[in-house]
Order: C-alpha cells, then sequence, then structure tokens
C-alpha cells in the first residue's frame, strides 16, 4: 500500500475526528504516539525479521504531520 494514501487518510481522519469533538488536545496527542509506535515496533521487533521491521517503518512514521496540520486549523 503506498505511503502516501496512508499518510492522507489518516490525516483526513483525525482532523475530521478532531472537529466533530472539539477537541484538537487528545487527537494531537494520538497523533504524535503513532511515530513512536512505529519506532517502538521496528526496535522491539525481531532484527532477522525484515517483515516486522518494514511494517514499523512504513507504516506509521509519517503521522507525526497531523500535528501540524491540527495546530494550524
Amino acid at each position: 500500500m503506498p505511503l502516501g494514501i496512508i499518510d492522507m487518510v489518516c490525516k483526513l481522519v483525525i482532523m475530521n475526528l478532531s472537529d466533530r469533538f472539539q477537541d484538537r488536545t487528545a487527537f494531537g496527542a494520538f497523533a504524535m504516539c503513532l511515530p513512536f509506535a512505529g519506532g517502538m515496533i521496528m526496535l522491539l521487533g525481531p532484527q532477522t525479521n525484515k517483515g516486522v521491521l518494514l511494517f514499523g517503518c512504513k507504516s506509521f512514521p509519517g503521522r507525526s504531520s497531523c500535528v501540524n496540520l491540527l495546530i494550524t486549523l
């Protein structure tokens, strides 16, 4: 799955939910935790299993830009 599509869907969903519930703090904290989760998957996963490392690298790291969008709105 292309990383750009995942990134765009995540941005749209988090921004939509933050507007719907009128609470940017909780959704901003959630968006900041996503890159941390990807880093922990890569750190704690077996280093010989390339699938786990690729999943941690490609699935979570670009979501910190959601925080920038939440702050600027």
